[in-house]
């Protein structure tokens, strides 16, 4: 359970790519270990599952209401909170990244509550709830962002900025990422198993094969 060691096929520009505006897909393999979403989808069943929230409902066509956990703490120990998630929706995926999948049909978000939050879509499509289980949409704590530098940097090194299985530790361009286990991660059923997931980039498949 020491580290395992994945090769992929390119390096991706960013590690939270939404902060930068853009997503990759190495970015994404990369980021499902540091960051949550608000639900989860299973492909065993094809279903949605909770995940940061326990519940959700659509209160009309356009609005989505979840609850959120109340046991969830980001990766520097403070709580998960609704403001979390309105900044992450309003700052992050709107602002950002209305030019692709991840903004465009988001208005934004607002908090009902400490463990309440609505978010709005500006069209009518049931699918959106799936969407939300996607990698970019990790849910962030503003404070932590901007004690890391802000988001520029923090699409490079997203350190603590997430409630994830894994923590981001280090980034050699040209060789490798590695992520450390989160020993204080809230699903404890789906803790890490690796204390350390190291990604390795090789661009030919040839080479990969013979580093197998």
């Amino acid at each position: 359970d020491e580290e395992i060691v994945i090769g992929l096929a390119s390096e991706p520009s960013a590690l939270y790519g939404v902060a930068a505006g853009n997503v990759e897909n190495e970015e994404q393999i990369i980021g499902h270990a540091m960051f949550d979403s608000l639900v989860k989808y299973n492909y065993n069943t094809h279903e949605i599952e909770p995940n940061l929230a326990t519940a959700w409902e659509w209160t009309d066509d356009t609005h989505l209401k979840f609850t959120l956990r109340d046991d969830v703490t980001m990766n520097d120990g403070t709580p998960l909170v609704a403001d979390d998630v309105v900044y992450t929706c309003n700052e992050i995926w709107v602002a950002l990244n209305q030019a692709n999948d991840t903004g465009k049909n988001i208005v934004g978000a607002t908090a009902d509550d400490e463990h309440t939050v609505t978010i709005e879509f500006n069209s009518v499509a049931p699918d959106f709830l799936t969407m939300l289980s996607w990698t970019n949409f990790g849910i962030v704590c503003k404070e932590d962002v901007e004690a890391a530098g802000g988001l520029e940097a923090v699409s490079k090194e997203p350190a603590n900025v997430g409630t994830g299985p894994y923590k981001f530790k280090e980034w050699k361009h040209g060789q490798y990422v590695v992520l450390e286990r989160n020993e204080d991660y809230w699903n404890k059923d789906y803790a890490g198993y690796y204390k350390t997931i190291k990604f390795t980039f090789t661009n030919d498949a040839a080479a990969r094969e013979m580093a197998v």
